[in-house]
Formats: structure tokens, sequence, C-alpha cells
């Protein structure tokens, strides 16, 4: 449930910034958890590929890869926004 709630935070938080933004996007097989389309950026909570593969998808245009580890975002949802604010850029 943090997962899916982490996700949703950080694309609501890419939203405000006019971001065009992307979740559970398909890429080479595997699937990112959101993508900042205008800035090429993945956040990704808990690692799920390798980062070779990350590095060869979406045809090199990958400025950067975000992990986000569960285990140090807060409980608290106030104290989650604050936490994924100070991460995104």
């Amino acid at each position: 449930m943090k997962h899916w709630i982490v996700k949703a935070m950080i694309f609501k938080i890419l939203r405000e910034m006019g971001r065009m933004v992307g979740s559970e996007v398909e890429v080479d097989g595997g699937i990112v958890d959101v993508i900042d389309v205008d800035n090429m950026i993945v956040y990704e909570i808990e690692m799920k590929m390798c980062w070779q593969e990350y590095e060869t998808n979406m045809f090199g245009k990958l400025r950067d890869i975000f992990v986000i580890d569960l285990k140090k975002v807060p409980d608290d949802l106030n104290d989650i926004e604050k936490y994924l604010r100070e991460k995104i850029v």
C-alpha cells in the first residue's frame, strides 16, 4: 500500500509542477513507476530492474533515475509529501 501512496504522491507533485508525467510505463519489457516525460527522469520506488536495463531503454534518452527507498519514507501522509518534495527535481 505504501508503494502505491508514494507513487501517487510523486505523480501529484510532478503534475503540480506542470510536468507531463507517466505511471506504470512499459520500457523494453520492464515497467517504471513514474516518469517525468518533460525531463526524462524516472522515479522508481524500490528498484525492480537493473541499472543496465534502464540505461539502454528509452533510446538512451533518460537523464536520471531516482530510487525511492520505502524504508526511508515516513509513514504520515504530510511527512511523506514533505520528504518527496525534497527528492523531486
